[in-house]
């Protein structure tokens, strides 16, 4: 089992949506016991992570059941949990950080993700969304499908940042 979790801002604020997954191998009773678990119906109020972050949400999907991958090396310090389909992943690194020349990026996600990564370097170092701003910002609207949002948008979202212009973006499309 497992699942994506988002908050609008700190988790203890509340306002959460989950997705939850659960293996399709699971038989009924199975995918019960786990979604009860998940959901923290299984104990006392607030005895498990589970009780404590469910207590967060406000929204919860109905669970996917598909395959599930899990792997994890403990010693090895590796782990690879992976849902059939799911969770599309875009990663963005600066061109002229430290990520780009030691890794191959892309490969190393796609390693990791059952779904399909997609992504790029910007021309940047390692703060992106600083140095870049309206290029994170693009990224984000394209792979949110999104990409049709009006510039003056894009503008009056960035003047509403407090911190940083993708927070900006984080405001107005919880607003959404």
């Amino acid at each position: 089992m497992g699942g994506i979790f988002q908050w609008p801002g700190p988790v203890h604020e509340g306002h959460g949506k989950c997705q939850p997954f659960v293996d399709e191998r699971a038989d009924g009773e199975q995918r019960e016991a786990l979604l009860k678990i998940m959901s923290g119906q299984d104990t006392e109020p607030m005895a498990t992570m589970f009780a404590v972050f469910s207590s967060t949400l406000e929204k919860v999907y109905d669970p996917i059941f598909a395959k599930i991958d899990f792997n994890v090396d403990v010693e090895g310090r590796k782990g690879r949990y992976a849902v059939a389909g799911q969770c599309p992943l875009r990663a963005l690194w600066g061109a002229k950080g430290t990520v780009g020349p030691l890794w191959d990026v892309l490969a190393t996600w796609r390693e990791k993700s059952a779904a399909p990564v997609t992504g790029k370097a910007l021309d940047c170092g390692h703060f992106l969304q600083e140095e870049r701003p309206q290029d994170v910002i693009n990224e984000l609207l394209e792979f949110f499908g999104w990409g049709d949002v009006p510039p003056r948008q894009i503008g009056q979202m960035m003047v509403r940042s407090t911190r940083s212009p993708v927070r900006a973006f984080r405001t107005t499309a919880r607003r959404a």
